[in-house]
């Protein structure tokens, strides 16, 4: 069985909540494991179709699997191809967040997650080098796939809409995808906070001296691996490291960052007639 319905982002946006909601619709079913990153070449596309064929099972109209990996170009390149080629008549949803607050989100994740060391400003002027700025160009990422997907299968989500307005969002959403739209779940009024990154400390600590050996030996097969796929696995299997304070926007970045996001959110209200009136830009 293929999917029809691929969450393709954006990170930290608050796809963990909506692909647990939508599993809830008993005409929707999510995979088990939320992250397939199946069209994404440096993960799993060459486990070949069987194994990602494999993840959706049962009987249900729609079957879906959730990867914010999918909108990260140009570090993961020919994804909506990939994707057309495999599942041409898909439909895709996109969650888009003010783009400072997933900025914010994302750092400090890495910073969590001990893969950033730069202070917030430093690694926010690496406007280039660093994923936090093109990931939060949600029109940049959505061209990628309008090449191949029409913009009426694609449907663009505030992630501060579903906060906000959870049961009118979830029944648009099942309009969308030609579900019953008159489902109601207990479990969907309840504000949900899945975090796929929180790790039960005991299971993490057994791999964090294993770790610390493999980085240590350029011969290992952990040094053999992309380098963007070993930050992914320290990522899952380490655990997070103290809370860390809320960085906050200098005016001078702000300003900034306002002058490189300004027309893509310009555009992506233009193009998919979203109205994003809580966003400072």
């Amino acid at each position: 069985m293929l999917p029809n319905l691929i969450i393709i982002g954006a990170a930290k946006c608050g796809t963990t909540s909506l692909h647990y909601y939508l599993n809830l619709h008993p005409d929707i079913v999510m995979s088990d494991v939320k992250e397939l990153n199946f069209f994404t070449e440096e993960f799993n596309w060459s486990k070949g179709l069987d194994w990602y064929q494999n993840h959706f099972k049962g009987e249900a109209k729609i079957f879906g699997e959730s990867s914010p990996h999918y909108t990260n170009f140009p570090f993961y390149k020919g994804v909506p191809k990939r994707m057309h080629e495999v599942i041409p008549g898909a439909k895709l949803i996109f969650m888009v967040r003010d783009p400072f607050e997933r900025m914010t989100s994302h750092y400090l994740d890495t910073v969590k997650g001990y893969l950033e060391t730069r202070p917030f400003e430093e690694a926010m002027r690496d406007v280039n080098g660093s994923e936090y700025v093109p990931r939060s160009k949600y029109f940049y990422q959505l061209q990628q796939f309008l090449e191949y997907y029409p913009k009426e299968r694609i449907f663009v989500l505030e992630a501060e809409e579903l906060k906000n307005n959870r049961m009118e969002i979830l029944q648009g959403i099942y309009q969308f995808l030609g579900v019953d739209d008159t489902f109601i779940s207990e479990e969907v009024l309840i504000e949900k906070n899945v975090n796929a990154d929180k790790l039960k400390a005991k299971k993490a600590r057994r791999w964090v001296r294993d770790l610390i050996k493999l980085e240590s030996n350029p011969d290992s097969w952990f040094m053999h691996i992309p380098a963007k796929m070993r930050e992914n696995i320290k990522r899952t299997l380490l655990p997070k490291g103290e809370a860390v304070e809320k960085p906050e926007f200098s005016k001078e970045l702000k300003e900034m960052l306002t002058d490189e996001l300004k027309e893509d959110v310009k555009q992506l209200r233009q193009v998919m007639g979203l109205k994003l009136e809580h966003w400072p830009l």
